[in-house]
This record gives C-alpha cells, sequence and structure tokens, in this order.
C-alpha cells in the first residue's frame, strides 16, 4: 500500500515528490500563496526577533547553573564541620546572589522583550494579515466554514518486500510532519485541503480504518491545549526535547479503481485525530 503524503527513499531519485499528486484536483493561484509565504516569513521573523539573542541565553544558562552550583557547595560546607570557614561560606553566599540576580534579570529581560514583540502593533497587524490571507486562500479553495482541522503524517519510507518502512533517523527515532489540513465529505468524496492545494478521495473507496502500533516522533504540536493536558491523556503521548512523540498512529485504507487496474493507498493521522477521522468516514478503528 502506498501512503498519502509520504516520500519514496527505496531507490535514489534526483527529484523525489510526495505520493498522491494523482489526486489534487486544484491549487490556489500562485500570486495569493506568493502574498501568504511572505506575510508568514515576515511572523517568522518577528518571533525570531523576540527570542533573547544566543549570547544571552547563554549567560543566562551559565548563571543559573552557577547559582545551583554555588548553593550547593554552601550546603557542602555547612552539612561538613570541618570544612566551616565564615570567609568562605560569605563568599558562597555571594556568589548565589550575584549569579541569582542576573539569571533573574536576564530572564525577566527575555519574557519582556519577548511579549513587547509579540504585542506590538506589528505583530498584531501582522496576525490580522495571516488570517485574512488564510480565509482568501480557504474561499478559493471553497473550503465550507463547518470543515474539520485535521492532522496528515508525512514521512520518508522504504519498501520491503510488501510493507513500507518507515525510515528511521540517526537519532534513532521514525519522525513525521504533522500537516494541517482541512477535511470534509463533498458529493462523494473526501477532501483534503491544505493552505494551496485541494485532494480528493472517493468515498466508495475507504475500505477500514486501523491503528498502527508503532513510535513516531512529530515535528509540531499544533494544538491549543497542552500534550499533557486532560484531552489527550488517553493517548499517552509523550515530550522529548521538545517534541511531541506517540506511540499508535490511524490508517485509513483505500483501493482506488482506475479502469481495471486498482491500487491500495493509506492515508495516516495521528493517533489524537481519531474521533475525527471516525466521523467523517461513519468507520470505527480497529
Amino acid at each position: 500500500m502506498k501512503p498519502f503524503l509520504a516520500l519514496d527513499k527505496t531507490k535514489k531519485q534526483d527529484k523525489a515528490m510526495l505520493n498522491g499528486a494523482e489526486f489534487k484536483v486544484q491549487e490556489v493561484p500562485m500570486e495569493l500563496f506568493r502574498k501568504y509565504r511572505k506575510i508568514s516569513e515576515n511572523n517568522r521573523q518577528l518571533k525570531a526577533k523576540a527570542e533573547l539573542p544566543n549570547i544571552l541565553r547563554i549567560a543566562q544558562v551559565f548563571f543559573g547553573l552557577g547559582s545551583l552550583i554555588c548553593l550547593f557547595s554552601l550546603f557542602t560546607a555547612f552539612y561538613d564541620k570541618g570544612a566551616v570557614d565564615h570567609q568562605n561560606c560569605i563568599d558562597k553566599i555571594l556568589g548565589v546572589f550575584i549569579c541569582a540576580v542576573i539569571f533573574a534579570v536576564s530572564y525577566f529581560y527575555g519574557n519582556y522583550r519577548k511579549k513587547k514583540i509579540l504585542e506590538s502593533d506589528e505583530a498584531k497587524n501582522n496576525n490580522v494579515l495571516i488570517s485574512e490571507v488564510v480565509k482568501e486562500l480557504e474561499e478559493s479553495l471553497e473550503v465550507p466554514e463547518n470543515a474539520a482541522t485535521t492532522e496528515i503524517l508525512a514521512f520518508a519510507y522504504k519498501v520491503t518486500g510488501e510493507n513500507c518502512e518507515i525510515i528511521t533517523d540517526k537519532s534513532g527515532y521514525k519522525k513525521a510532519d504533522n500537516c494541517k489540513f482541512k477535511m470534509y465529505e463533498e458529493d462523494g468524496s473526501l477532501i483534503f485541503c491544505a493552505l494551496d492545494k485541494k485532494f480528493a478521495f472517493p468515498m466508495d473507496s475507504i475500505k477500514e480504518l486501523i491503528k498502527v502500533k508503532e513510535e513516531l516522533l512529530l515535528s509540531y504540536w499544533h494544538k491549543t491545549s497542552p500534550y499533557n493536558s486532560e484531552d489527550y491523556k488517553e493517548y499517552k503521548l509523550k515530550r522529548e526535547n521538545g517534541k511531541i512523540i506517540i506511540n499508535e498512529y490511524l490508517s485509513l485504507i483505500l483501493i482506488i479503481e482506475n479502469g481495471e487496474e486498482k491500487s491500495a493507498w493509506t492515508i495516516n493521522f495521528p493517533i489524537y485525530e481519531i474521533k475525527t477521522v471516525e466521523q467523517i468516514t461513519n468507520l470505527k478503528a480497529k
């Protein structure tokens, strides 16, 4: 089965493309999408500007660790009666105080700087522009207002026998980009809309929805609620180095008929999209 929105790396190719281009039924005008990319880049630059410069972040970590080391050394001196030296203790207390003050100043300055930039008129205007252009993009693709927002997994894989093996990176993780789509049913088709493209699959080609036990490291966390909130507790999500790890995902299996030819496809979703996918496809995940 061929996974939609995945990259086949079984053979070396000069220009490998994501699977599923044949299901594309519409694209937005290029000028409109360029407009969105320009505004998004401005937003990215504002967010980067809001972060502390690297040298200050290094100093923050250095003095934060310094205060902890001095504090530990001070406690050690108090507990080791033979090592008590009043001047030494005063020096350690002074060290803790200086490091803690510098750390606190850099921390609060960083938060102040971030808040000031992200709540500036420029940032607010840019966010309004993004919302307006996204609305234009969705109107261009005729996305209904009640369309559900879902995430589809995109990954690189190799074909081994009859199976698709998601490629493991050097860190030992199987990684996937969880890409946002609008999902809905229309005129006998299952529709997926990215910001710039619309894909359509015949509803009668959908055969089943299964759960796949496999750990994946996701690129983003798009949801407004935290991964460890009550909303997602049942999915047993984990976090490592700022990334979310899921221990299973969903595969929607389709058999596409083109004349006498048939092809098997899967559309893959993070496990926490199960309610949305089940509702729209009228299937129960196995």
